[in-house]
């Protein structure tokens, strides 16, 4: 069964087609066994079968998709958001594994007794990291985590020997890199060095570019076997694990594309006609970014649809050819700088987009960092994160409310309905808010044929409230509405073959179209529903 509880009128019919379950039912109240073998009994019962004091919180209960947002007036507005973009910083820039995979060819000159120690000149790799995206230039990089590994392997080095790894440009602590390898004759060595923490700042002198130079000295120990220089030394190294803490340097041009994004209006989703005027409607892109580095964005194609072809789309105007994206400086290294673009009726016509009750606003954004080129001073951090929300505001304020709602909703009133002569329903509602609702409910069977309807014929059941003429535009009192309806025993008899209910209400402001009507979360609309019954029982 779905859920009406998004509008009044809807909730209030749930609450009428509940009843019938209730006499369905109401013969298992009493205990047969007490009554003689046979005979009739033909009671004449009235209940009160409803009591219900609904607020807006109540109607719209749809915090999914929406927010009823009230201020210090009281007065609500439905804001319907949505995260149309989220990046963290090592989405944006990440380091695959790095395998460097060195082949030193190298020799010591002199003989090699047992305790002699020869060393080599020493071997210097100038590595060029690799980044994604592979334009960044890095200047100075913290790592968060980071393993630098090592399998060491000679087919021809007949000595153990030390295998000394300098980074110069490594540091931690203020100190470089530097670390041994202790290479055991005819093994294969395995060993990595935990690099988290450390400081790696790069070479980007002339054609170099992520350049970090590793400096390889190789001393031999002597163990009495001859010297059979030039050696042979494979140290399939690599820098895995890599996540950064902290970056510098210059981002380059990085594109983000997202077409077709939507927010879904969950107001309009059950609306076949009409529309409310909201008096301030708004659509708001909130960008939020935590990297240093400036973001171009360009929003086209934004629409308020209805998602059929029997409505045509509103494309919104006043959206800016580009919008630029503001970022924190050095000296505000992680914290976050807020940028925000509202389309109002002011500056766009976004009031036409929400005139035709639209489920959908639907937009194209793709967006470009340092936009101007040329060389770039960036930064980020391991939490950096660039994000865009967007909103539509609709303050709930209009001149005119007039829309119809319809839904359909599996129901079975069962076969016991044959003992009831009558059903008469008694519906009082007193409705402090300032619109009503004309309000029919069909009875279908299994192929969608209307058996009957609840009120014949549509009636109001939900008289408007008045309202001031002047701000706040407030409901000066609640208003009574009475309503009584009969189903006698051959219209109910037609309902056993029910299978479905549809809800059809059609909600109307109180006021004339020249004055605003506001919404405020202290209106209720209370519902009371009393139910007269005779039963006619054969046992």
């Amino acid at each position: 069964m779905k859920n009406f509880k998004r509008f009044p009128a809807a909730k209030t019919i749930l609450f009428l087609l509940l009843v019938f379950s209730f006499f369905s039912c109401y013969r298992d109240k009493f205990d047969f066994d007490m009554l003689d073998t046979d005979g009739e009994w033909n009671p004449d019962v009235a209940v009160s079968a409803i009591y219900s004091n609904l607020t807006l919180a109540d109607i719209i209960n749809d915090h999914d998709y929406n927010n009823l947002v009230t201020d210090n007036t009281h007065f609500q507005t439905l804001i319907y958001s949505k995260k149309v973009y989220s990046r963290t910083a090592a989405e944006l820039i990440f380091f695959p594994v790095q395998n460097l995979n060195t082949n030193i060819q190298f020799s010591v000159t002199g003989a090699l007794p047992y305790g002699t120690d020869l060393q080599a000149t020493p071997h210097q790799v100038n590595y060029s990291f690799m980044v994604i995206p592979d334009s960044v230039i890095i200047d100075e990089m913290t790592l968060k985590t980071g393993l630098f590994n090592f399998s060491v392997f000679s087919a021809d080095l007949n000595h153990d020997a030390t295998i000394n790894i300098s980074i110069p440009n490594a540091t931690l602590g203020g100190i470089p890199f530097n670390q041994n390898i202790n290479y055991v004759y005819n093994s294969n060595i395995n060993q990595f060095f935990d690099i988290s923490g450390y400081k790696l700042t790069f070479d980007n002198t002339g054609l170099n570019k992520n350049v970090l130079d590793i400096i390889y000295t190789i001393t031999v120990h002597g163990n009495g076997n001859s010297n059979n220089s030039p050696y042979n030394l494979s140290l399939n190294e690599s820098f895995s694990d890599i996540v950064l803490q902290k970056i510098e340097g210059d981002f380059k041009k990085m594109y983000f594309n997202f077409p077709g994004d939507s927010i879904e209006i969950r107001l309009f989703k059950n609306n076949i006609h009409g529309f409310i005027d909201f008096e301030d409607p708004k659509i708001n892109f909130i960008a939020t970014n935590s990297f240093g580095m400036p973001v171009r964005f360009n929003i086209t194609n934004l629409k308020a649809t209805e998602g059929n072809d029997m409505q045509p789309d509103v494309l919104i105007s006043g959206v800016p050819s580009s919008w630029d994206i503001n970022y924190p400086s050095i000296s505000q290294i992680g914290q976050s700088v807020t940028t925000e673009l509202q389309l109002d009726k002011t500056n766009s016509n976004v009031w036409n987009g929400v005139l035709i009750s639209p489920k959908w606003f639907v937009a194209d954004i793709a967006g470009v960092s340092n936009p101007t080129g040329g060389t770039s001073d960036n930064f980020a951090n391991f939490d950096s994160q660039f994000d865009i929300d967007a909103q539509v505001e609709l303050p709930l304020a209009g001149k005119t409310w007039n829309f119809i709602i319809q839904d359909t909703l599996d129901f079975e009133l069962g076969e016991d309905l044959g003992v009831a002569e009558y059903l008469h329903f008694r519906i009082n509602t007193t409705n402090g808010f300032p619109v009503e609702a004309i309000m029919q409910v069909y009875f279908l069977d299994e192929n969608n044929q209307k058996l009957d309807s609840l009120l014949t014929p549509a009636q109001q059941i939900v008289a408007p409230a008045p309202c001031s003429s002047s701000p706040p535009y407030m409901v000066t009192q609640s208003v009574h509405k009475y309503t009584e309806t009969t189903f006698e025993k051959q219209r109910i008899s037609n309902l056993k073959q029910t299978k479905k209910a549809l809800v059809h209400a059609q909600m109307l402001s109180s006021q004339s179209s020249t004055q605003i009507v506001n919404i405020y979360s202290d209106y209720n609309l209370l519902v009371q529903v009393g139910v007269r019954a005779k039963l006619h029982v054969t046992y």
